[in-house]
């Protein structure tokens, strides 16, 4: 029975592994023209999402499901991102310099804005991807959901620049980089958007007894 368990939790792991390696491939490819990075990103997360909500995806017709159907109004999310992106990585060129007199304020605020980019970047794209939802929407509760369930939104900080530490140790791992991050992404969103649900309903009881928050 050991052995069976055994073997069945290494084909686990080679198939999450593959799927992984897959995610990653279509959404690089999905990243070529650059303007599509919001659409491929939307795509990533939507499949993974699916995967981390217990259902079995089928990978490849999903990503180019969900990258068809978000297309147009990705484009707008990448316009957003592509600023934000644009403006933090040009702090964190003059803020690079301020280094190497040591330890200092700068440090901690580039830690900060990479924080806020990154978990606000991943919420919109998730929530594009499992919600139809207008752009100005998104845009807010991306910046709500990363403050109000900001727990999850720092464990899944924590693991997501671990997993860019080990890359820059072990370059290989960018084959299944982008669908590792995917996963881990997905898994504390649907956390937080578990959290949202389970408050409203809370909320939603106390109003029909009559109690107002």
């Amino acid at each position: 029975m050991e052995k069976q368990y055994d073997d069945n939790l290494f084909f686990k792991l080679i198939y999450t592994l593959s799927d992984m390696a897959i995610l990653s491939i279509l959404w690089l490819i999905g990243c070529l023209p650059i303007l599509t990075i919001g659409a491929s990103t939307t795509a990533l997360l939507y499949v993974a999402g699916k995967k981390v909500g217990g259902k079995e995806p089928k990978i490849v017709s999903d990503f180019i499901k969900s990258y068809k159907e978000n297309f147009v109004q990705s484009l707008w999310i990448t316009l957003v991102l592509g600023i934000l992106w644009f403006s933090s990585l040009t702090y964190f060129m003059m803020g690079l310099s301020s280094l190497k007199d040591g330890f200092n304020l700068s440090l901690i605020i580039m830690i900060l804005v990479a924080f806020e980019v990154i978990m606000i970047s991943i919420y919109m794209c998730a929530l594009l991807a499992k919600y139809e939802l207008k752009t100005f929407t998104i845009i807010k509760n991306s910046f709500l959901f990363t403050h109000a369930y900001f727990l999850e939104s720092i464990k899944a900080f924590g693991v997501i620049v671990s997993m860019l530490f080990c890359l820059l140790m072990v370059p290989g791992l960018v084959i299944i980089l982008p669908g590792a991050i995917a996963l881990i992404a997905s898994y504390f969103v649907r956390q937080s958007i578990l959290k949202f649900l389970e408050r409203q309903e809370i909320l939603k009881e106390l109003n029909e007894e009559g109690l107002d928050f």
